[in-house]
């Protein structure tokens, strides 16, 4: 027997997407932040909905560490808690430090848990004493 019904996990690119999704019944958002520094410009998750030939500024990854601040207060003020998809493959030394400070930044604005979409970046993130429920993204390898 049940004990509590599923819980109901949103996709977001935005604080009015947060907004709406957690007015409509959401219990867990995700997304996607932007990565400062040389390797902002690189973009992997687009996130579902997100239709080929997109502008960039309206891609998952363009939510801002500030953005992202907003969108955890909000979604905790609701009872609602916001994972942030970690699907940057690890590809060098150069990207570990990069993938260091973001993920860090990402926890520093509380996000609740990680989705790791790469086996160095989980080892990294283990590395980190990172304190958050870690799960396998779809483009885990």
């Amino acid at each position: 027997m049940m004990d509590s019904l599923p819980k109901i996990l949103s996709p977001i690119n935005s604080l009015d997407d947060a907004k709406r999704v957690i007015a409509a019944g959401a219990d867990e958002l995700y997304c996607g932040a932007l990565m400062i520094g040389k390797f902002s410009s690189f973009v992997l998750y687009r996130g579902p909905g997100t239709p080929r030939g997109i502008k960039k500024e309206r891609c998952a990854q363009r939510i801002t560490y500030d953005e992202l601040g907003k969108i955890v207060e909000y979604a905790h003020q609701h009872g609602v808690k916001v994972i942030v998809v970690a699907n940057e493959p690890f590809m060098s030394d150069t990207l570990k430090a990069e993938m260091g400070d973001h993920i860090q930044a990402c926890l520093d604005k509380q996000a609740d848990a990680l989705i790791i979409g790469d086996i160095g970046t989980l080892q990294m993130v283990k590395d980190m004493g990172v304190k958050v429920p870690l799960y396998a993204s779809t483009y885990f390898v």
